[in-house]
């Protein structure tokens, strides 16, 4: 026999009737809406009600102000009167008294009336109490007022009162005049001021408002309440008297501060205003039941229709709800006989709407469970097919992840093995180039220091190029001067152009020196830029332009300001089709497939510029035409920040207002002189294309202009050499004082150091060259210490002698034995003596231990006791302040973080560069050396 089974439908305890959500629901959304907008309704209406009142209030109170004010402007106006018609001094005695009493009894508020002299006799007196003494009045007419009225005021005495009848009272004084318009007495009338007690006591707003006088201190002057009054009590913890007496502002537009604590105690709506002759207040107020009565009964309407309207909404809800739900509870019925087994089931409802498209695609999904059966097995196949494959991507990301690190650690090995021979191939051969050898030794020296420097160029491309594609790439945040690094890039490229027909200058325009950023990927950009314009260009010119771009718009700005820069480099040579333009900055990538055959390159170096502007905000561009040349234009982000070395003597020092000569035929060299010099402090006399306009212009030169110190003159002049020209100019009496400078297109500078110049200055002309060639020739304060300090070797030292390191002692620890004499080799050239070796770095510990170093050079890698730490236990167990500099051949952004956490005090990489050694070693051993920061 078949059973029907019911569903269990009150088995789960979270079960909810849908037919009481829907109600619920139906509800809260009829309550809402009408809570809303009764809500709003009421708001509105209090606020306009709350406008009507508050305009309604400051009416009645200006109104009687005004009533107050003519009270006393009235008192006043008939004192003027009576000693305008009679001067109190030149009329009869007799008749001035008459005058007195028929303004006493014409005004019965007046109690007391005096008139004094300027000197402050009395003339007369008369009072209304008899039992009132003489002099009664002076005590309470101070010189203060006394003065006012002789200056020609009218004047008001502050409200005191009676110690006999307990009356507020003031004295009202005015001026009087003779025939010439001088103030000659005063007259002063003591008014009782219970006569505007009725005034204001007659007051009436609505049927329970009234209104009340305060003076200047809060003091109650006049109110309905008369004891209040006689007692002087003080109102000044009421709002709108505090509001008066300027402790509070204006009202707010919301409730808060518009229902307040009245006269009464109780709740009220007040304003006040000001009286025009006194320094007093009258305020109004209205008790807010009464005030928003109307808007009160209103809201309880509202209330009463809100209950209805809920009560019709339940009954809606209950109709609607069981409309809706019957279908459904059919609809589950039937469901849960399906799962019984039973597969005969179909629902029959008839109904034109949703629920009858959903019964009707009911039935049909029984129809089709009857003819349908799923696998399980193959389902439960299928579902393992696709585990396996998620876990197979799985293991193939976790594989490829570990490829990238193998291959970056890879890299970073590979970088430090191949940098440790690098570093002594190309030390020895800068030192080597330094020797006596004859031209075929020199080429041969020169090109296998310019293939170390190739293949090290090509280690640090593949190393950034590595980061960028892996997402590793970092940029530092330091204040640098953004001058100092292009000349830093030009003095690294100069060699490249000396001798040849290219032209290197340079344009920096007025814009902010200092911004934070990373100077080092900044002068890598450049480099590169400036290697390729070098490499494609055989002949011309090359520029540099530096400024601020167009759409920057700050003007000098301040520091904190994010600066948009312009950087182009602009080159005579080659060009690039307009078809390769988009593909320039792609890695691997080269203009023509000949290139790397015709000119060398990676293809790297552009991809890597690229990432590196893109990194720091900016853009990269080229525009280019064949056989026309190529600018190369990128944009940099950076943020404007204040020189570092607050406080540091002016650059310019003794060369400012000093004058100069440019003598020669480049335009481009000519202006580009022109401006450094300016930017020097140094003045312009004159700008010559030849030898003969040089001298004409120094002939034009009259006795009263000042005097011209140095003239900067090319080796190359269409009409005569420099010199030529030179011993020319120190032939004549008058310009023998006057120092010259070659200009000289070559690096070679033997000749430039003879007679008759006395300096010399490598075309591109840096700032900081010329500013130590001109100090050297004019006997200026800026030394050879100052080149040293920019990082150009000064004279001394190109001649071989050098005593930087003079004195100290120095600690090298390294355990590669050629590493060891490159580095002791660069150290003896500089001037060190006392030099102690180390192979690593327990032997480095035991040499601090033994004596003490004013420096200490460490290589990172090496056996026993690593760098890192045996400068840890140095700091810890020796000396927290010997500066330690870091020699490795680590070139990774973390490879300089470790170095420093572990109290490092800067970092050189490998290969040594003698020139930033020097620098380095300059700054750390002198007394203004600083530790980095990371």
């Amino acid at each position: 026999m078949e059973m029907e089974s019911q569903p269990e439908t009150t088995s789960n305890s979270g079960f909810r009737s849908l037919q009481s959500s829907i109600t619920a629901a139906f509800l809260l959304l009829v309550c809402f809406v009408l809570l809303f907008s009764t809500v709003l309704e009421t708001y509105s209406s209090i606020q306009t009600q709350r406008q009507l009142i508050d305009k309604q209030h400051g009416l009645i109170a200006q109104e009687a102000a005004g009533k107050v004010s003519a009270f006393f402007d009235r008192i006043a106006l008939r004192m003027k009167m009576l000693v305008r018609l009679h001067d109190p001094i030149a009329v009869d005695p007799a008749e001035l008294h008459l005058d007195l009493e028929k303004l006493l009894g014409s005004e019965s508020a007046i109690r007391h009336l005096l008139v004094l002299r300027a000197d402050g006799t009395k003339l007369d007196e008369i009072s209304r109490l008899s039992s009132l003494s003489a002099g009664a009045l002076d005590a309470h007419i101070d010189s203060y007022h006394f003065g006012r009225v002789l200056g020609g005021e009218t004047a008001f005495t502050p409200v005191y009162i009676d110690e006999v009848t307990s009356e507020p009272l003031i004295i009202v004084g005015v001026p009087a005049k003779n025939a010439l318009g001088d103030t000659n007495a005063a007259m002063f009338a003591e008014l009782n001021l219970k006569f505007i007690w009725t005034l204001v006591a007659e007051l009436r707003i609505g049927d329970e408002g009234l209104a009340y006088l305060v003076d200047e201190t809060g003091r109650l002057i006049a109110a309905d309440d008369v004891n209040r009054v006689l007692s002087g009590e003080r109102l000044t913890h009421l709002t709108e008297v505090q509001r008066f007496l300027g402790a509070l502002g204006p009202p707010h537009e919301d409730f808060t501060d518009f229902w307040q604590r009245g006269f009464t105690g109780d709740y009220v709506v007040a304003r006040h205003a000001s009286l025009e002759n006194q320094p007093w207040a009258l305020v109004v107020e209205t008790p807010v039941r009464e005030a928003f009565s109307a808007t009160i009964h209103k809201a309880w309407y509202s209330l009463l229709i809100l209950a209805l309207s809920l009560t019709l909404a339940v009954i809606a809800a209950r109709y609607l709800a069981t409309r809706v739900t019957k279908p459904i509870v059919s609809l589950r019925d039937a469901t849960h006989r399906i799962a019984q087994g039973e597969r005969s089931v179909r629902l029959d409802l008839r109904l034109k709407n949703e629920i009858g498209d959903l019964a009707h695609s009911f039935d049909h999904m029984v129809s089709v469970l009857d003819r349908t059966t799923v696998s399980r097995d193959s389902l439960a196949a299928e579902v393992s097919e696709r585990r396996r494959a998620e876990e197979a991507a799985a293991e193939a990301k976790k594989q490829a992840e570990d490829a990238s690190v193998a291959k970056s650690r890879f890299l970073a090995n590979m970088s430090h093995e191949l940098r440790t021979p690098l570093n002594a191939i190309i030390g020895f051969t800068t030192l080597l180039e330094d020797s006596k050898l004859d031209g075929v030794q020199r080429d041969y020296v020169s090109t296998v220091r310019g293939s170390g420097n190739v293949l090290l160029s090509l280690i640090n491309d593949i190393l950034d190029i590595s980061k960028v594609e892996e997402g590793r790439l970092e940029l530092e945040r330091i204040p640098f001067e953004i001058e100092h690094v292009v000349e830093t890039v030009l003095q690294i490229v100069r060699p490249r152009v000396s001798g040849s027909p290219i032209e290197l200058i340079h344009d920096i325009s007025d814009i902010p020196p200092w911004f934070l950023g990373d100077p080092t990927r900044v002068q890598q950009i450049l480099l590169n830029l400036l290697s390729n314009a070098i490499k494609f260009t055989p002949r011309g010119r090359i520029a540099v332009d530096v400024r601020i771009d167009e759409s920057d718009r700050k003007g000098a700005g301040h520091p904190g300001l994010r600066r948009t820069l312009r950087i182009s480099v602009r080159d005579s040579g080659i060009g690039i089709p307009r078809d390769k333009l988009a593909t320039i900055f792609e890695v691997f990538v080269q203009a023509d497939t000949s290139t790397t055959r015709r000119f060398g390159g990676s293809g790297l170096g552009l991809a890597i510029t690229k990432a590196f502007v893109e990194r720091m905000g900016g853009r990269i561009w080229v525009e280019s035409e064949p056989e026309q040349g190529s600018e190369f234009i990128f944009t940099l982000e950076l943020e404007q920040c204040a020189s570092p070395e607050q406080g540091a003597p002016d650059d310019r020092g003794s060369l400012s207002g000093r004058g100069v000569g440019i003598v020669t035929s480049n335009g481009d060299i000519a202006g580009s002189l022109r401006e450094t010099c300016r930017r020097e402090g140094l003045v312009v006399r004159f700008v010559s294309a030849t030898g003969a306009e040089a001298r004409k212009a120094l002939q034009g030169l009259s006795s009263e202009e000042p005097s011209i110190d140095a003239l900067l003159v090319d080796l190359d002049l269409p009409d005569q050499t420099g010199t030529e020209l030179a011993e020319a100019i120190h032939g004549q009496d008058r310009w023998r004082n006057v120092r010259v400078i070659a200009l000289t297109h070559d690096l070679l500078t033997e000749v430039a150091e003879r007679d008759p110049f006395q300096g010399y200055v490598t075309r591109p002309v840096l700032r900081s060259e010329l500013r130590s060639a001109l100090a050297q020739a004019l006997g200026g304060r800026e030394s050879t210490a100052e080149a040293d300090r920019d990082g150009t070797p000064s004279a001394k030292a190109r001649r071989g002698g050098d005593d930087t390191l003079s004195g100290l002692r120095i600690l090298v620890a390294e355990d590669n034995t050629v590493n060891l004499r490159l580095v002791r080799q660069l150290l003896e050239r500089m001037g060190a003596r006392e030099i102690e070796e180390a192979s690593n770095g327990r032997e480095a510990l035991d040499a601090a231990r033994r004596e003490r170093f004013d420096l200490i050079l460490m290589d990172v890698q090496m056996p026993e006791m690593n760098g890192l730490e045996a400068t840890q236990a140095i700091r810890e167990q020796v000396d927290a302040e010997v500066p330690i500099i870091a020699l490795t051949a680590g070139a990774l952004q973390e490879d300089r973080r470790h170095a420093l956490d572990a109290g490092m005090t800067d970092f050189l990489t490998k290969p040594v560069d003698r020139t930033e050694l020097r620098r380095v070693l300059v700054l750390h051993t002198s007394p203004s050396g600083k530790r980095l920061e990371r």
